[in-house]
């Protein structure tokens, strides 16, 4: 299922609005994304906007943000949804990489066993009969304890 188509251009004039109308004030990041929330972007979204095109300035440990002067255009906004749409794609497919990988060397297995081929895994150690083919090297390796 696709998500909800978002309109750049309302997106573009709800945000160019809101920056006119708060020009003078600063925000703390969590106050802005709030606000970027309420005008329709994803939070991750927002957030990826916030560090690319609203302006900082560090207090302390805290960065305040406040309104750039210029208008964002609809490209800005474009540019960051494709940013955040890549970034996600590149995910998606790595994890179908892992699930090949994985699938490919079951095959591999199946084929191997196919033409006669054993494939083992070590599940424990012998140690009964280690014990009786190398009674020399299990006496080196014992371990003692005084009484």
């Amino acid at each position: 299922m696709k998500g909800k188509r978002i309109d750049v251009i309302t997106l573009t004039q709800s945000f160019n609005k809101f920056r006119m109308e708060h020009q003078s004030r600063t925000y703390t990041r969590e106050e802005l994304l709030n606000e970027l929330g309420k005008l329709g972007m994803n939070s991750a979204i927002a957030a990826m906007f916030v560090a690319k095109y609203i302006p900082s300035e560090k207090v302390g440990k805290a960065k305040l943000y406040s309104m750039p002067s210029e208008p964002v255009h609809k490209s800005q906004i474009v540019g960051v949804y494709d940013a955040y749409n890549s970034g996600r794609r590149s995910l998606k497919l790595d994890k179908k990489e892992a699930n090949r990988q994985l699938t490919d060397e079951e095959a591999a297995m199946k084929l191997l066993q196919e033409k006669g081929y054993q494939v083992r895994r070590v599940v424990g150690f012998n140690l009964e009969k280690f014990k009786a083919e190398n009674p020399v090297l299990y006496k080196k390796y014992l371990k003692y304890e005084v009484i």
